[in-house]
């Protein structure tokens, strides 16, 4: 068969057509796919890293659902916190309504002084006292002092310069001129010079062995006097008494003027400051007896009495307190109130072990995994605490707990430390809540990334695939003109033969 020979006009007219027909097939499947690049022989570069693009974005929104999964375990937890809250808040109430309530005992332990503070009064428990007095032996006329004695007398400290010629006035009258001495002089109705203390409740000194200058023995003798410390003859002043309350620490109280004795005690009201540390109370009668008992705070102790006040022949021959006893409309609303609160502890269990997702419970110790990224190098591990009421320092409670203001008192502090553990677990949930969060829109942002860069990589624009085709098919029908002209060109050449 011999070759068929076409015109050059019609060869380049027909080559023309077949790139043209090549480029439309082209351009019709960009547009009908929406790619570009539709397989590694389009464009190997931009098809394998578009599919890697693709590959990581679909690895990111798998984990997505992870994340997702996570942040409702912690809403869950989060939520469960925040009731229990509501739990805890009712057992402060309810501990708080026993505090408020009569008390669970009829009579409260108590102890009253066997012998009366003689004359004592709000004012000044140490009540009569007998001041401290000294009288001299001599009548004085005329001081005549002693060959080679200073003539000084010293009295508490302070320096009395005593000369030949005073009279027992004026010897008495330079006594009571004598700032800050603390002693006041004057004659008895023999003319004895008599010293007394200004205090009734101190002592005094006369011619201590360590003053300077001394007198000596003979300016003593003289004046009727002896060295020596006189004290008064108070039997309260300076003693103590020691209050201890169930096994607590000892109180110990002194009685004297806080004025010059730092801490003593002097008046009802300074010992009712102290004894309140130990939660105890002390009233005075009449009579001037002493009676002490236990308050709200201590109502379910006993106590004893011991130191120099106390004992036989003292003011406190009775050292042990009565006992308590309980009972009545008090001790029936406190056992309510108990049941009341063990009752809530058991709904704070429930309500701990309700709080679950998906099979993870972080209010019950359950560790919960996020996972970040597709390689598993960036997690999160959120560690459960136990909400449980055990988890939280909390456990049931016998009457014996809302006994009295101590007891109840150290309920109320346990349930504090309770809520405050709440407050830190729930506030640490907020934050790793929130930097769940904060990644899950990282990855969603970074699969949008992804998505974008691949498409950007193979995908067509089709704005300019549809001009491409119109041209193309305009193109085409072009060519078929161009070779429907060459065809006939080539005829009119048989017509020379015809």
């Amino acid at each position: 068969m011999s070759d068929i020979v076409l015109s050059n006009a019609s060869r380049n007219s027909l080559l023309a057509l077949q790139n043209t027909s090549v480029l439309q097939q082209a351009t019709q499947n960009r547009l009908a796919t929406g790619k570009k690049v539709n397989s590694a022989l389009d464009n190997a570069t931009s098809f394998f890293t578009a599919q890697g693009f693709n590959n990581r974005a679909n690895s990111l929104t798998a984990l997505l659902d992870s994340v997702s999964n996570s942040i409702q375990t912690l809403k869950t937890a989060d939520a469960g916190i925040t009731s229990i809250t509501k739990l805890i808040a009712q057992l402060k109430s309810t501990s708080q309504q026993a505090l408020q309530s009569s008390s669970a005992y009829t009579s409260q332990a108590t102890l009253a002084s066997t012998s009366p503070f003689v004359g004592a009064s709000a004012a000044d428990l140490r009540g009569t006292a007998g001041t401290a007095t000294v009288t001299g032996t001599a009548t004085l006329s005329a001081y005549t002092a002693p060959a080679g004695d200073a003539g000084n007398l010293v009295i508490n400290g302070r320096t009395v310069a005593v000369v030949a010629g005073d009279t027992a006035d004026s010897i008495m009258t330079k006594i009571n001129n004598t700032a800050n001495i603390g002693v006041n002089a004057t004659l008895d109705a023999t003319g004895r010079l008599k010293i007394l203390s200004n205090d009734p409740f101190s002592s005094f000194t006369i011619n201590s062995a360590t003053d300077t200058p001394a007198s000596t023995a003979a300016t003593l003798t003289a004046l009727g006097l002896t060295a020596a410390t006189t004290a008064s003859t108070n039997p309260i002043n300076g003693k103590t008494l020691s209050f201890t309350v169930g096994t607590g620490t000892p109180l110990t109280v002194k009685f004297g003027d806080p004025a010059t004795t730092p801490g003593a005690v002097k008046t009802l009201d300074d010992l009712n400051t102290k004894l309140a540390t130990v939660g105890l109370s002390a009233t005075l009668d009449g009579s001037g007896n002493l009676s002490v008992s236990t308050t709200t705070q201590t109502a379910s102790q006993s106590f004893t009495v011991g130191g120099t006040l106390s004992g036989a022949g003292s003011k406190f021959t009775s050292t042990v307190s009565t006992l308590p006893v309980r009972g009545g409309t008090g001790a029936d609303t406190r056992d309510n109130l108990v049941t009341q609160y063990n009752n809530l502890l058991d709904q704070i269990d429930t309500l701990a072990k309700d709080s679950s997702y998906n099979g993870i419970n972080l209010l019950t110790g359950d560790t919960l995994s996020i996972i970040f990224n597709e390689k598993n190098t960036s997690r999160l591990d959120v560690a459960g605490t136990s909400t449980t009421a055990s988890g939280l320092g909390l456990s049931d409670i016998t009457a014996a707990n809302f006994a009295d203001g101590n007891t109840i008192g150290a309920i109320l502090s346990l349930i504090d430390r309770a809520s405050g553990a709440l407050a830190s677990q729930a506030s640490r949930l907020g934050s790793t809540l929130a930097v769940t969060q904060t990644r899950q829109d990282f990855t969603k942002q970074l699969v949008n990334t992804l998505t974008s860069g691949a498409d950007a990589l193979v995908n067509a624009d089709l704005n300019e695939e549809g001009a491409n085709l119109l041209a193309l098919q305009t193109k085409q029908s072009l060519s078929q003109t161009a070779l429907s002209l060459a065809a006939q060109a080539d005829q009119s050449v048989l017509k020379l033969f015809g």
